[in-house]
C-alpha cells in the first residue's frame, strides 16, 4: 500500500526534529549520561533494558527534553501555517485584497518612519549609524564597568519625557518617536479595499454607518463570545484560580496557595512544558513564576542555561560598545517612561539595558515576522550586518516599546535571565502588537475581536459611544491591547493576565480584558457626554481585579442580560458602576505585593466614590 501524504509529512518532521536535536550539546550530554549509567559494572545484561528506560524517562531527562522540543517546534509550525480568512475562491480573492491593502499601509508607514529617522538625524546632528573609534570604544567599556550597566548614557535628545505611561498618552505634542499607537491607529482607519468587480456587485454600505459601527474599515478575522468561551473554558469559575480564590478568607486562601505551590514545584521538577502550560491556566504563584514562565518559553537547548545566557549577552554588549546608533537615544529615552510610575521607576536601568540588548540581537530577524526595519542609504549600517538591516534586530523602536520589558523585571534580578524571558515573550507574542498585519492574533485582528465582543455583549453602550458622543471604544482599547495593559492595570494583575497568555498561547485574552473593562464601566460610560468624561471613567483601572472581571464578563452571559433589559436611561450626574459587577479594591486597600517592590501610589483612584446601585 502506498504511504499517505500525511505519513510522509510526519516522517519528514521526525527526521527534521532528529537533525535539529543532534546539533544540541545537551542532547549528546544526556545520551552520554545514559550510556555511562548502563556501562556501570553493577548492572547485568538482563538489567540493561530497565536501566535504559529509567534513565531515559526520569524527570528532566532525555525523554522530557525531546517532548518539550517537539512541542515547541510544533507550535511554531502551526503559527507559520495558520489558515486564511476564507477557503472558497471569493473569500481567497478578498483575502488577497485585504493583504494588498495592509501591505500598502505598511509601505506608507515605512516611508513615514524613514523620513522621521532622517529628520531626527539631521536636527540632532547625530549619525544614524557610526562605528566608534578604538579610543571611544575603550572609554565606552570603562563607563559600562563603572556604572555596571549595558549601555552608558549617550547624548540625550533635547525633548523632555512625557507625563503619562504610553498606554495612557493622548496625543502628547512633545512625544518624540519614530511611530506610536496613534500612527498605527490612523493607518488602520485609512485601510481601504480596492474597487474590484466583486465589491461593485455587492450591496453598498453607507460610510456613515460604517464609521458609526466600527473604527476598523475592513473586517479582519475576529472571535465571538461563544468562540472565546470554548477557547478559555479552563478560565471558568468552576476552577480555582490565582487572582480570585487567593483573595478569599485567610485560612482557605493560605491552603489554596500552599497547594498550588506544592503542585508547581512538582511540575518544575518534572521539567514538562505541557504540564507547566496547564498549570498556568489557573495562574502562577509569584515565587514560582520565573521557573514556570521559563519552562513554557524555552526554545533553545543548552547544557548550562545560566552560563549560555551570560555568554550570549556579553557578545551583544560588545556590539553595543562597538557601534553608536541613533536609535539608542530613542531606546534610552523610552526607558524613562518607567520614571512616571511608582511601580517601575526602580527598574529604569535594567529596562534600558534589556532594550539595548534587544536592539542588537539579530536573532529576532529569523524569529519575528512583519518586522519594521530599514536598509539605510549611503552604506549606513553596512558594518552591522551582511544584509545591512537597521537596526541589527530588524525592528525600529517605537513609542512605548519598553512597556513589554517592564513586568519582566519583577521576575529576574539577573539581566541575562530577564533579557531571555523578554526575548521569548516578544518573539512569540508582543511582536504582533505593534505592526499592521492581516493575520490572526495580530493587532488588527485583536481590535476587530474587541469590537465584536462589545457589539455582542453591549450594543447599546457601543452605539452610544460611537454614534451619540463620537468616541469609538477602540480609541482607548487599541493602546491597552498594544501595550499589554502595562501602565493600565497594577503589576500583579498584569502578571496574572500574562500568565494566561502563556498558558493558553493566545493573545485574544487582551481583547477580552478590554471588553470586560468597558462592560464593568458601563454606567459611567452611559452617563458620559464628552471624550473627557470617557477618559475619566478609565482613570482608576489600576485597582481593578482583572481575572474575576474577565470571568464575570465571559461566563455570565452579559449579552443575554443586556438584550432582555433593553437600553438604560442614564442620568448625567450618575457615575456609578453597573450592579453585579466584580468589586474593585478601594484606594485604602493595600495592593498585593509582587516582586521586589510594592505599588506605592501610581494611578490612584480618583476622588469620586464608585459604588453599586439597584436598577
Amino acid at each position: 500500500m502506498e504511504p499517505s501524504s500525511t505519513s510522509l509529512e510526519t516522517n519528514a518532521d521526525i527526521d527534521e526534529y532528529t537533525r535539529c536535536l543532534e546539533t544540541k550539546a545537551v542532547y549528546w550530554n544526556l545520551k552520554r549520561q545514559i550510556r555511562d549509567e548502563i556501562l556501570r559494572s553493577k548492572y547485568s545484561l538482563d538489567d540493561i533494558e530497565d536501566v535504559t528506560s529509567t534513565a531515559f524517562n526520569r524527570p528532566g531527562g532525555l525523554s522530557q527534553l525531546i517532548e518539550n522540543y517537539v512541542s515547541h517546534q510544533c507550535a511554531v509550525a502551526c503559527e507559520r501555517h495558520q489558515p486564511g480568512i476564507g477557503s472558497d475562491r471569493a473569500a481567497s480573492k478578498r483575502d488577497s485584497d485585504i493583504k494588498n491593502a495592509v501591505e500598502a499601509a505598511n509601505r506608507s508607514l515605512r516611508m513615514l518612519v524613514e523620513k522621521r529617522l532622517q529628520t531626527l538625524s539631521d536636527e540632532t546632528a547625530i549619525q544614524i549609524s557610526r562605528r566608534r573609534t578604538t579610543a571611544e570604544e575603550l572609554q565606552f567599556k570603562e563607563s559600562q564597568e563603572e556604572s555596571n550597566q549595558t549601555g552608558a548614557e549617550t547624548t540625550p535628545l533635547s525633548i523632555t519625557s512625557t507625563i503619562n505611561m504610553p498606554s495612557k498618552c493622548t496625543g502628547d505634542a512633545e512625544k518624540l518617536c519614530l511611530y506610536d499607537d496613534c500612527d498605527l491607529f490612523e493607518f488602520m482607519k485609512e485601510l481601504k479595499l480596492p474597487e474590484t468587480k466583486s465589491n461593485i456587485m455587492s450591496p453598498a454600505i453607507s460610510p456613515v454607518f460604517t464609521k458609526a459601527w466600527s473604527a476598523v474599515p475592513i473586517a479582519f478575522a475576529s472571535m465571538s463570545l461563544e468562540d472565546l468561551r470554548e477557547i478559555f473554558a479552563d478560565l471558568g469559575p468552576h476552577h480555582a484560580h490565582i487572582g480570585v480564590d487567593d483573595n478569599l478568607e485567610e485560612a482557605s486562601a493560605d491552603a489554596f496557595i500552599s497547594a498550588r505551590i506544592e503542585l508547581g514545584e512538582t511540575i518544575c521538577s518534572s521539567q514538562s512544558m505541557w504540564a507547566a502550560r496547564q498549570f498556568a491556566k489557573q495562574g502562577v504563584p509569584s515565587n514560582l513564576r520565573p521557573q514556570i514562565w521559563d519552562l513554557i518559553l524555552q526554545s533553545d537547548l543548552t547544557d548550562n542555561s545560566t552560563a549560555s545566557k551570560e555568554q550570549y549577552c556579553s557578545k551583544l554588549k560588545a556590539i553595543i560598545s562597538r557601534f553608536d546608533l541613533l536609535v539608542d537615544r530613542l531606546v534610552q529615552r523610552d526607558a524613562r517612561h518607567s520614571q512616571n510610575d511608582d511601580t517601575y521607576f526602580v527598574f529604569e536601568d535594567m529596562i534600558r539595558d534589556i532594550m539595548l540588548l534587544w536592539s542588537r540581537d539579530s536573532w529576532f530577524r529569523s524569529h519575528c515576522k512583519d518586522r519594521l526595519g530599514i536598509v539605510p542609504d549611503d552604506g549606513l549600517g553596512a558594518a552591522l550586518a551582511a544584509d545591512r538591516i537597521y537596526p541589527p534586530n530588524g525592528i525600529l523602536p517605537f513609542f512605548g516599546a519598553t512597556c513589554y520589558a517592564m513586568p519582566v523585571c519583577f521576575l529576574h534580578s539577573s539581566l541575562s535571565s530577564a533579557y531571555f524571558t523578554f526575548r521569548e515573550l516578544y518573539a512569540r507574542y508582543f511582536c504582533r502588537l505593534h505592526n499592521l498585519s492581516e493575520k490572526p492574533s495580530t493587532l488588527l485582528s485583536l481590535s476587530c475581536t474587541f469590537e465584536a465582543l462589545m457589539k455582542q455583549s453591549d450594543p447599546f453602550v457601543y452605539h452610544y459611544l460611537c454614534h451619540t458622543i463620537g468616541v469609538p471604544p477602540l480609541t482607548f482599547a487599541f493602546r491597552w491591547i498594544m501595550y499589554g495593559f502595562v501602565g493600565v492595570l497594577d503589576i500583579d494583575q498584569i502578571l496574572l493576565l500574562w500568565d494566561r497568555i502563556l498558558a493558553f498561547d493566545r493573545l485574544e485574552i487582551l481583547s477580552l480584558a478590554a471588553a470586560a473593562v468597558f462592560w464593568f464601566r458601563r454606567e459611567m460610560l452611559l452617563s458620559s457626554r464628552t471624550h473627557k468624561d470617557v477618559q475619566h471613567a478609565f482613570s482608576d483601572l489600576a485597582m481593578v481585579k482583572i481575572i474575576p472581571l474577565i470571568q464575570h464578563f465571559l461566563f455570565m452571559s452579559p449579552a443575554i442580560e443586556r438584550t432582555a433589559a433593553g437600553p438604560p436611561k442614564p442620568e448625567p450626574s450618575d457615575r456609578q458602576t453597573a450592579p453585579g459587577t466584580p468589586v474593585e479594591k478601594t484606594s485604602d486597600t493595600e495592593s498585593t505585593e509582587c516582586g521586589p517592590v510594592k505599588k506605592k501610589g501610581a494611578a490612584e483612584v480618583s476622588g469620586r466614590e464608585v459604588t453599586g446601585r439597584d436598577q
